[in-house]
C-alpha cells in the first residue's frame, strides 16, 4: 500500500493521472530510465505506471509471490509478481489482452 507524497497537484493530474491524496495498491515495482516505478490498481482494474517518488509507502512488507527479474539486458529491473514483470503490462491491461487480465485477476487474487 502506498499513500500520496507531498508532490505538486499539476503533476498528479496531468502527467500521471492519479489523484493526490489518494491510497493504491502496488501491483509491482520496477527500475526503468533512472527512475523506480510502481504500477498502481485504479477504479475499474486500471493499471497505472507512475513514479515511486510520487507516493510514500505505508506498507513497506513485500508480498512473499513478487520475485526480483529484468528484461532488456538488465536496462529494466522489477520487484513485482512474475505476471506484471513486463514493462507493458498497464498498456496490455488497458488494451483488455486476455493474457495480461488473466494475469491482472492473479495478482487481485493473490493479494487478499
Amino acid at each position: 500500500m502506498i499513500g500520496p507524497h507531498q508532490a505538486p497537484p499539476e503533476l498528479w493530474q496531468a502527467k500521471f493521472a492519479v489523484d493526490p491524496g489518494r491510497e493504491y495498491d502496488a501491483l509491482g515495482l520496477y527500475f526503468h530510465d533512472g527512475l523506480m516505478w510502481v504500477y498502481v490498481l485504479e477504479d475499474f482494474d486500471r493499471v497505472r505506471p507512475a513514479p515511486l517518488s510520487l507516493f510514500r509507502i505505508l506498507d513497506p512488507e513485500i508480498p512473499r509471490t513478487w520475485r526480483v527479474s529484468s528484461q532488456d539486458d538488465g536496462a529494466v529491473v522489477f520487484i513485482a509478481p512474475p505476471e506484471a514483470s513486463d514493462l507493458y503490462f498497464a498498456d496490455k491491461v488497458e488494451n483488455c489482452d486476455p493474457l495480461a487480465l488473466k494475469s491482472l485477476r492473479a495478482i487481485l487474487a493473490g493479494s487478499k
